[in-house]
């Protein structure tokens, strides 16, 4: 007689909830706090429990759900300690990855670099929006023109953890025109080839980021370091 072999769930049904709850999770259909309800969910999304708790254990282990035993799986509602914390990481991160642009920098990821910047000014001045434009990131720009897709992948995960922090009082960075500023503050230093300096601003410009986040999900926080030299 044949072995029956256990069932697995499909790599394509539960890749496919794992982008619906995703963006169900980033965009506030499911709020920090929420308990996920899986016979909803899977009749909502047209895939049966397998490939959905497959799903919901890829997003815990990216950070984007929290599994209780005997409970269930829940959104995360992370406190402003949380947030202070997501953001040490990035700034590690991404004053790593400054430092590594300029080991490896051209004439066109600086050009490519600086054509964001240029798109993203006109497009602030256009809207005269105070948020940044999100499809014009600097930050993830930067990160892919390093050139490490392991780098971008932790870079993503960290910014997907932010973004459902940021979520939580429904606050999202309203310094736009600060933001360009500093950024291109970044784009010189690493034009002039001194990693040392661009690290330093991008730790002050995530470091300004943060304080701006807290002061208005009403936390407090200490005022930013002084540029640094």
């Amino acid at each position: 007689m044949q072995d029956v072999q256990p069932l697995t769930p499909s790599p394509s049904l539960a890749a496919r909830g794992a982008g619906a709850l995703r963006e169900m999770i980033l965009t506030g259909v499911l709020n920090p706090g929420d308990r996920l309800n899986e016979v909803e969910l899977s009749a909502g999304l047209g895939i049966s429990r397998a490939p959905l708790r497959e799903a919901i254990r890829q997003l815990a282990s990216q950070g984007l759900l929290t599994i209780v035993t005997h409970k269930g799986a829940f959104v995360p509602d992370y406190t402003a300690a949380d947030l202070r914390d997501i953001y040490e990481i990035r700034i590690a991160l991404e004053s790593h990855a400054t430092r590594l642009f300029t080991e490896h920098s051209t004439a066109e990821r600086l050009d490519a670099l600086a054509k964001v910047l240029d798109q993203a000014a006109a497009q602030i001045k256009r809207s005269g929006s105070p948020v940044y434009p999100d499809e014009l990131d600097f930050h993830q720009t930067l990160i892919k023109l390093v050139g490490n897709p392991h780098l971008t992948d932790i870079a993503n995960e960290v910014g997907q953890k932010l973004q459902l922090a940021r979520s939580r009082s429904g606050h999202v960075p309203s310094r736009a025109r600060e933001a360009l500023a500093e950024h291109r503050q970044i784009l010189r230093s690493l034009a002039n080839g001194d990693p040392d300096g661009a690290a330093d601003l991008m730790t002050w410009h995530l470091r300004r980021s943060l304080a701006n986040v807290l002061s208005m999900s009403d936390s407090e926080e200490d005022a930013p370091a002084a540029r640094p030299l």
